[in-house]
């Protein structure tokens, strides 16, 4: 009837707009698509791919009530995409709302187990809750995902909280008095780029207990 195609209209209308958006992002005008796709949320609510690039887009201008809002919509309206439940479990973060983001980001086990970002979030949101083992084993599922971005997603975990590792300033032999290294531990931490590399506490080790509490592996560079 009429209604049925008045819905069909708004959501070809919402598409129009939501590819307008798409082709502006492309070209680098980010707030002329984030506009697009304000309207085409406007015009087709339950059009979940532009409630997805809205969130992004609000997230990036730190609009973040309003990235939590659009993310979570798109979660509701797009229950298999990763990016979705990614995006508001970092909204969740962002707000320090740190127990809310859990659940979207543990949903990303069901539709996307190796999705690597949201190994490395979720085991920061856990460690900020004091879920140290559970930290501990996000960590290691995204160092087995791809070790090498595992490390520099860790290294800029560490640089916003520096309770999470040991900085080795002085030297290899600082971090040898806190930490078992091995071999190929030490020809990284030994290495130019100076990656971030999981090694063992000491048992002997003076760090505070404030330094990756409870967790027997910490972040040494």
């Amino acid at each position: 009837g009429v209604a049925r195609e008045m819905q069909a209209q708004e959501k070809r209308d919402a598409r129009a707009r939501y590819e307008q958006g798409m082709a502006q992002l492309e070209a680098g005008n980010a707030q002329i698509a984030r506009a697009a796709f304000e309207e085409a949320v406007a015009l087709g609510p339950r059009f979940g791919p532009a409630w997805l690039e809205l969130g992004e887009l609000r997230l990036a201008h730190g609009d973040l009530y309003g990235a939590r809002d659009a993310f979570s919509q798109a979660a509701s309206l797009l229950r298999d995409s990763a990016r979705a439940h990614y995006g508001l479990g970092l909204a969740f973060s962002a707000l320090r709302e740190n127990k809310a983001a859990l659940e979207p980001l543990e949903k990303i086990d069901e539709t996307d187990p190796l999705y690597l970002a949201a190994q490395i979030q979720r085991g920061l949101v856990q460690f900020l809750l004091q879920r140290n083992e559970a930290a501990a084993a996000s960590y290691r599922r995204a160092y087995k995902i791809d070790p090498a971005a595992a490390i520099a997603d860790f290294h800029a975990a560490i640089q916003r909280d520096p309770r999470f590792g040991l900085a080795g300033d002085d030297g290899l032999d600082d971090v040898r008095r806190h930490a078992r290294v091995r071999g190929k531990e030490g020809r990284l931490l030994g290495s130019p780029v100076r990656p971030i590399v999981l090694v063992t506490r000491r048992p002997s080790s003076t760090l505070s207990d404030g330094v990756a509490p409870g967790l027997r592996e910490i972040g040494a560079f």
